[in-house]
């Protein structure tokens, strides 16, 4: 995949991804740090936004100033409505407001709210006083960065002495990945330094924190760039052919500098294929979630009159998915209902939200519990032998541990192109 663990984000693409400090200048004067500020009175507000690589609260040269994010103006006395204006291609935005007091937000346009454990959703907010002609003494929002893209490039299986061996026998892998702003293939900074987390999922089980990734400084060609290897990484269990595991990436910030990452999944089996397993049944019922496993129970595909078919002839497929509190089988109650969201990456690309599911509610003998449902999800791709889709289902606003469910008729990651950045990281 390319989905957001431990606070409010996602590593596939709907996993929102943000690199470096969030930085707002508002008429000349820019931002001021991880609080609100104290504001004299405007009628409008105008200004950059840019992605503060370095920060420190300059627009530096070949720092990325941020388009399509929404600049949000909400009222806060006397009216309860808002202003919104999206910035433009340079990373501008110009808000007309009349006298009142605001709170001011910045955030991706249309952005979802799921969250895998590791980064945060939202861009922070800062309360303003507006009244007509004055001047925005300082407007502080909460640092954030750019999207950014994790891309695991290398899953290397070998023994204990270091050779290499075939997935079928190999105690050991060392994975390398990248990390890109965006959906482009321009590396982040040679100093680039929060964590990068591998995640491992086993079977249909939910993924778990493998390792964490130190990095490497590699030239190639005229290009330099950063890596995160993470070497010595147990994959044991794959030496039995019908285990598979499948592995995602996560940049994690620390203290004021929270990130969002999307990723891309690598399965790593002798047979990646996901075989209708046997449903999770719910032992009970939790009165209050926290932390969430997420599992697909059922992938079924299907031709566009709703005929059951081989995945190389399905157009669709029709998904449900359960959750449970994290590491048991104890479901979630089935009055919670926050907005669930199912993502999906094809092949070695990152991950993309693909639609919202529908609650219903299921009883087994005494049990009631709420599975999700996405139904007619376009998997043509997939009717290519070659192609293979990975899915996870997560929850807004709950870190959510997923399960990784493989659609294709082999969904085994074979060594992919290399990407390569189009800069130096020091350029």
């Amino acid at each position: 995949m390319e989905t957001h663990m431990g606070k409010s984000s996602s590593p596939f693409r709907g996993f929102h991804a943000l690199l470096a400090t969030l930085s707002v200048a508002c008429l000349a004067l820019i931002w001021q740090g991880d609080r609100d500020v104290e504001a004299q009175t405007v009628s409008s507000v105008s200004g950059t936004v840019w992605f503060d690589d370095n920060a420190n609260g300059i627009l530096d040269p070949g720092e990325l100033r941020a388009a399509g994010l929404t600049v949000t103006a909400a009222y806060v006395s006397p009216s309860t409505t808002m202003t919104q204006a999206v910035t433009d291609g340079s990373g501008t935005f110009t808000l007309a407001l009349p006298p009142g007091t605001y709170t001011l937000s910045a955030g991706a346009s249309q952005k979802p709210g799921a969250s895998l454990p590791g980064g945060a959703k939202y861009l922070g907010t800062s309360q303003v006083m507006v009244t007509t002609g004055g001047t925005v003494a300082n407007l502080g929002l909460q640092p954030k960065g750019q999207d950014l893209t994790v891309k695991i490039e290398v899953v290397w299986p070998h023994g204990l002495a270091g050779e290499p061996q075939p997935v079928s026998q190999a105690p050991l892998a060392n994975v390398a990945a990248m990390i890109f702003q965006g959906n482009s293939r321009l590396s982040v900074s040679c100093e680039f330094s929060a964590t990068v987390r591998l995640w491992q999922g086993l079977n249909t089980d939910a993924a778990r924190a493998a390792a964490v990734g130190t990095r490497r400084t590699v030239t190639e060609g005229d290009k330099t760039y950063p890596i995160w290897e993470f070497q010595d990484v147990d994959v044991s269990a794959t030496r039995d052919p019908l285990n598979k595991y499948y592995f995602f990436a996560t940049v994690e910030g620390g203290g004021s500098f929270p990130y969002q990452s999307s990723t891309n999944v690598w399965a790593h089996a002798a047979d990646a294929r996901t075989y209708f397993p046997t449903a999770d049944r719910p032992t009970s019922t939790s009165a209050t979630p926290g932390a969430l496993d997420s599992r697909i129970q059922v992938v079924w595909p299907h031709d566009r009159l709703g005929n059951s078919v081989p995945i190389t002839q399905s157009q669709y497929v029709n998904i449900t998915a359960s959750f449970f509190q994290h590491g048991t089988l104890i479901s979630i109650p089935p009055g919670w209902g926050p907005n669930v969201h199912l993502y999906q990456s094809l092949n070695s690309d990152a991950g993309v939200l693909v639609t919202r599911g529908i609650k219903r509610t299921v009883t087994v003998g005494d049990l009631t519990y709420p599975v999700w449902d996405f139904n007619d999800v376009p998997v043509d791709q997939a009717m290519n032998p070659n192609s293979k889709y990975f899915f996870a289902v997560l929850a807004d606003g709950v870190p959510t541990y997923p399960a990784i469910w493989t659609h294709g008729a082999d969904g085994r990651t074979y060594f992919p192109s290399k990407d390569v950045p189009e800069n130096s990281c020091g350029s």
